[in-house]
């Protein structure tokens, strides 16, 4: 019994000393210092990462890492695979290493922006006073400069001037609303455009066409047919673009479809009919199918029938032609010219000459011609006009008349004239002065004629009339 007690004693004492010793010399004690934690960090938010920004001074053994949980902690300074416009908290500590332990964490709370979205850019159309742009499901709209906006992609205005239209990308959970689209319109009595030479008003109707008032730019965009309407009464326009389109059966009252137009250019006048009376003691007047006066006529085709009574005992002179009576400098264009052009025109002039006739060449002269009546006369030879790849096919009858230039071409101009030709008659009767009657022209002043041709049957008589006949 003995000996178990004392055998009992010596293995607890044993156990005890093993204890002692295990605790004394078998574990390692953790002797690194813990680092301090970080304070100066700032974060920059974008929609989908964070990045931190430590502006505590660091020594070697200060490593950042970074988490957006506490519990997931990476190196680096740029945490991505975020979500726009939601909250987190960033985390930020010194790493641990060999010689310092692990400092304490540094947070912040934060929320990731939406994502920008630049402006759109949407295309629209204008028809009358109504504006449509394309449609889209994340596009917003305003049609009154940016006060209001709705999901309206059309907008029909009641009051003409200049408006500003804007459109912007819809705000949504993770976009801002984006920069807005500025679009300026013009509301007119027309299909749209500003009248500007870059951006014309534009007709496609005779409610649009009858609009016309103003000296500015137009395009015609759509045949308009003048059947069983009112007759057009000339203004005085900047430019018209036929472009391709045509103007068919106008009836006119005054000098042409236009009184005076700086550049008429693509566009065709089909069966036109043109009633003047003359009377009293009138000044010049002007009188062609597409204008009375136009400077550059380039591309343009007109047929159609010109009818003149003048019962003046005294006045001014006339110019008449099949496209424009009187081709001059009107608006100060860089060109002056007639290319590319057609008549085909019916001339009918009847004049009631006094019994004691007015100074020959002072008034009551007459000039037709199957383009045009006369050009502006000018020494500067750079006023000078070209006649080029045009022709007419006319049929003049003068009577009456005390002293008229008529030509296929024109009755008076200088200038040059190239590539053209004239077909058909010319007849004139008057009493006294004279008749100066040309194929293609009857008088060039300073002029030149090449690779043209005429075929014209031409008669002249009159009491006491000379008629002078040229090429």
């Amino acid at each position: 019994m003995k000996k178990y007690v004392r055998l009992l004693f010596t293995t607890i004492m044993l156990t005890m000393l093993s204890v002692g010793f295990s605790a004394c010399f078998g574990a390692k004690r953790d002797m690194r210092t813990q680092l301090a934690q970080p304070v100066n960090i700032i974060i920059n938010a974008a929609p989908t990462s964070v990045t931190f920004v430590n502006n505590d001074r660091t020594d070697e053994y200060e490593e950042l890492e970074v988490s957006i949980d506490g519990t997931n902690w990476q190196g680096g300074t740029t945490i991505t695979g975020l979500t726009p416009n939601t909250s987190y908290t960033a985390y930020a500590r010194y790493k641990e290493n060999e010689v310092y332990k692990a400092s304490d964490s540094w947070t912040k709370a934060f929320t990731t922006p939406k994502h920008g979205q630049d402006a759109p850019a949407v295309s629209f159309s204008q028809a009358d006073k109504t504006v449509t742009f394309d449609p889209g499901s994340a596009l917003e709209y305003s049609f009154d400069g940016g006060t209001t906006y709705s999901a309206d992609n059309e907008h029909t205005y009641t009051e003409n001037g200049e408006k500003t239209v804007k459109v912007r990308y819809k705000e949504t959970d993770e976009k801002y609303k984006s920069a807005e689209q500025i679009i300026d319109v013009y509301i007119s009595d027309f299909y749209g455009g500003f009248g500007t030479e870059e951006d014309p008003f534009l007709i496609s109707t005779l409610e649009h066409f009858y609009a016309i008032s103003t000296v500015a730019h137009y395009k015609l965009i759509a045949d308009i047919d003048f059947s069983s309407s009112s007759a057009i009464v000339p203004v005085d326009i900047q430019s018209f673009d036929g472009n391709g389109y045509k103007i068919i059966n106008p009836i006119v009252a005054g000098a042409g479809i236009f009184r005076s137009v700086g550049e008429v250019k693509n566009l065709t006048v089909e069966n036109a009919v043109i009633t003047f009376a003359v009377s009293g003691i009138n000044n010049e007047y002007n009188i062609g199918i597409i204008a009375g006066r136009a400077q550059v006529v380039s591309n343009c085709k007109a047929n159609g029938e010109i009818t003149i009574t003048d019962t003046r005992a005294s006045g001014q002179s006339g110019y008449v032609g099949g496209l424009v009576g009187r081709t001059r400098i009107v608006y100060g264009l860089d060109e002056y010219k007639v290319v590319d052009s057609y008549a085909d025109v019916d001339i009918r002039y009847n004049s009631s000459v006094p019994s004691n006739p007015p100074t020959y060449n002072t008034q009551l002269i007459l000039y037709v011609g199957g383009l045009f009546g006369a050009d502006e006369r000018s020494i500067n030879v750079n006023d000078q006009i070209t006649v080029s790849e045009s022709a007419a096919k006319v049929d003049i009858e003068l009577l009456g008349t005390y002293g008229a230039y008529v030509g296929g071409i024109t009755g008076y101009m200088q200038g040059n004239v190239s590539n053209c030709y004239a077909t058909g008659t010319i007849t004139t009767g008057g009493s006294g002065g004279n008749i100066f009657i040309g194929g293609i022209a009857a008088t060039l002043l300073n002029s030149s004629i090449n690779s043209c041709y005429a075929a014209m049957n031409i008669g002249a008589s009159g009491l006491d009339q000379n008629a002078l006949w040229a090429a």
